[in-house]
């Protein structure tokens, strides 16, 4: 099933859920949902089910992690009937919708890559995932100011370096919060089952691949009698040199790998396929440790 993103959110219920998860500052706060679906509301109007803020807060470890598993841009495509969306698309006929909880500005949204060349050593660098379409997109809901400003500067440079291959004007809102913030491996991802080596992919690889750097700086940072670095996308802005540029290939692909008409490019730094790169975890620690 095909949903538009962001059309069926009670945005404002989940507004407020999020920005307590991201201010309650509790030890871990792990965010976790399933595939996109439908379900009924309290009401009995339809509503996405990843549009219920399903948190876990724990006291043990003393580390906040936020992580968003899907950055998905729908084009357009119709699911069922649901309570009234955004504004109705432009006379193009084509809207741009990225993916909840992803678009909020309270999120550190993370796309996927792999290996140019599937290349593991890595040598040849990365690009966008072309196995499915790792998906971003600008929201219809928030602003870039007042609720991301960090990334406004950002943002417009992408939007004036790619001007020739955008998708069409009126399809997306370019000052809307603008996803994904990061990017890490999501497609031939190594995992170990049953004692078994296994390849797997997706945004649901590379979420918790970066949500498990940021607890480890966590766990430096409070190891030296620092606090958690809680909300990210400041911080995260503010120190690109931090991420390896990812500069080949878009995510112009559906989710099954086909190729696609709309959607964003790679380019010299931020980008609505793979936003500021991929981490460089030593870098990263350098720099939370001298805040």
């Amino acid at each position: 099933m095909c949903v538009a993103g962001e059309q069926w959110l009670g945005q404002g219920q989940d507004c407020t859920r999020l920005q307590r998860v991201v201010s309650c500052r509790l030890s871990i706060v792990r965010w976790a949902w399933c595939e996109v679906g439908l379900q009924p509301g309290p009401s009995g109007s339809w509503c996405l089910q990843s549009s219920h803020v399903r948190a876990r807060c724990t006291r043990s470890v003393g580390w906040l992690i936020v992580w968003a598993f899907y950055v998905r841009a729908w084009l357009g495509c119709a699911g069922v009937a649901g309570p009234p969306g955004p504004p109705p698309p432009p006379p193009s006929g084509i809207t741009l919708y990225p993916s909840w909880p992803a678009s909020s500005p309270w999120v550190t949204a993370v796309g996927a890559t792999r290996f140019i060349n599937q290349d593991p050593t890595g040598a040849a660098g990365e690009m966008a995932t072309d196995q499915f379409g790792s998906g971003g997109g600008f929201s219809t809901m928030w602003g870039q100011s007042p609720n991301a400003t960090w990334q406004t500067a950002a943002v417009q440079a992408y939007l004036k370096a790619d001007a020739v291959d955008l998708p069409p004007a009126g399809s997306f809102p370019p000052n809307g919060r603008g996803t994904p913030d990061v990017s890490a491996l999501g497609e031939g991802f190594q995992v170990i089952a049953d004692g078994q080596t296994q390849s797997v992919g997706g945004t649901s690889a590379s979420s918790p691949t970066f949500a498990g750097m940021i607890s480890v700086i966590n766990g430096a940072r409070m190891a030296a009698g620092k606090p958690a670095l809680g909300f990210l996308n400041p911080w995260l802005y503010k120190n690109t040199a931090m991420f390896k540029d990812v500069t080949v290939g878009s995510n112009k692909v559906s989710r099954a790998g086909s190729k696609l008409k709309y959607g964003w490019a790679c380019l010299p730094g931020w980008d609505a396929a793979t936003g500021i790169g991929t981490p460089l975890f030593g870098k990263m620690l350098e720099s939370a440790m001298q805040n």
